[in-house]
């Protein structure tokens, strides 16, 4: 076994753990974590990573949008309860067919979802299937990378499946009792805040262009952070003067940063050597290291830094992410900082809560721009204006007697 799983399996069994763990919060009566809770708490994750991947699937091939809508109109009826499958059975026969397009099986997103139904779907039946199955493994296996609900689809899937023991190290890991899930207060400054900072972070995103696609939001972030970070600077070295060297720093750092003709990594480079400058500053200057301020800056550099060393960096984070959660309130600056290092390390699954967030708002917007094209028709069909029902006035040119606009239907 080569390539994205094998090199992410300690991460998908801490993943798993930390899944269970969070639903477990919310279940405090049971004290003993059995492989039943396990797939119950996964099972519930993929409830919402599995909506979120057809809609993400959706986007780029309008085709499946009918499917996704189906999987979002069932979502309610699933979380009374599905004790026969019949709703997601029905869900698994719609996906299906879809895998007939030799562009599908590589469309990871799609592929980890028809994963995880067809694990679900087939677990008690594995050796009708199992050949196919790991086709579908290796199809992932290919993967550089995956979204985070993919991600969350193939954990479940390689649970269902017991993909190379996969339920074995998740409930030895269990046992051990090693891993730890990051607990944000509830009622610190984090928590108290998810939602402005959910949506800054969309703003974010828009100031910088998107298309409001998971990638395109985290490109958007890293350059609204990476351009902004000279203020932030200027903020801290108002109150530490020592700081001043640093903003000069960046100044000269800009020239490459922003030159066309900087490869990519000179770029990396750059960022990297101001990422160490500012732990230097820290060891340095013991005022800078309990200035809230320079702790946002610090945390934001190392979370671009060390996302893919998660595991290893751990401990190394969560303090500064405390520091800022402590607070009653945060600068602007710092809040900067914080959606950036949020968004990298998925504190807290921001860039889940973030993306949920982008769904809702559009479809609102879609609700309310689909009530408002009826509403159009129906004034139409009465021979009133379409805009506010007025009446019209007027032989040759007719106009609305209550908003002045020329009939145009």
């Amino acid at each position: 076994m080569s390539g994205f799983i094998k090199k992410n399996m300690d991460a998908s069994v801490v993943a798993a753990c930390d899944i269970t763990k969070k639903w477990l919060e919310k279940e405090p009566e049971i004290k003993e974590i059995t492989s039943m809770i396990v797939q119950t708490s996964l099972f519930n994750k993929f409830l919402g990573a599995g909506r979120q991947i057809a809609n993400a699937v959706a986007e780029r091939h309008p085709e499946f949008h009918p499917v996704a809508q189906m999987m979002k109109d069932n979502t309610a009826s699933l979380v009374k309860g599905d004790p026969d499958g019949k709703i997601l059975s029905k869900e698994l026969d719609s996906i299906v067919p879809f895998y007939a397009s030799a562009d599908w099986y590589d469309e990871p997103d799609f592929v980890s979802l028809l994963l995880a139904y067809i694990g679900w779907g087939f677990k008690y039946r594995k050796e009708e299937i199992d050949e196919r199955m790991q086709e579908f493994f290796c199809s992932i296996n290919r993967q550089e990378s995956l979204s985070d609900g993919a991600w969350i689809n193939l954990i479940m899937a390689m649970w269902f499946w017991n993909y190379e023991g996969f339920q074995d190290r998740v409930m030895t890991a269990v046992s051990k009792d090693t891993i730890t899930a990051a607990k944000p207060s509830p009622t610190g400054y984090i928590q108290t805040s998810m939602d402005d900072l959910e949506m800054l972070a969309i703003n974010l995103a828009k100031e910088e262009g998107t298309d409001f696609s998971q990638a395109s939001i985290e490109g958007a972030l890293y350059l609204s952070w990476l351009g902004k970070r000279y203020g932030v600077s200027q903020v801290i070295a108002a109150k530490h003067p020592v700081f001043t060297a640093f903003v000069k720093q960046i100044e000269t750092d800009d020239l490459v940063i922003t030159n066309p003709a900087s490869s990519s990594d000179e770029i990396l480079g750059t960022i990297q050597q101001e990422a160490f400058k500012i732990l230097e500053y820290k060891q340095q200057e013991e005022a800078l290291a309990k200035d809230v301020d320079f702790v946002s800056l610090q945390l934001a550099f190392s979370c671009w830094m060390l996302k893919d060393a998660k595991e290893e960096y751990e401990k190394d984070i969560m303090p500064l992410f405390a520091v800022l959660d402590s607070q009653r309130e945060l600068s602007p600056a710092s809040m900067l900082n914080l959606i950036a290092s949020m968004w990298f390390w998925n504190y807290d699954n921001f860039q889940d809560r973030v993306m949920q967030r982008l769904s809702d708002i559009v479809n609102q917007y879609q609700e309310e721009l689909q009530k408002e094209q009826e509403k159009r028709q129906e004034h139409r069909r009465r021979g009133v204006c379409q805009y506010c029902g007025g009446a019209f006035k007027g032989l040759l040119s007719k106009k609305c007697s209550v908003c002045g606009r020329s009939k145009d239907y």
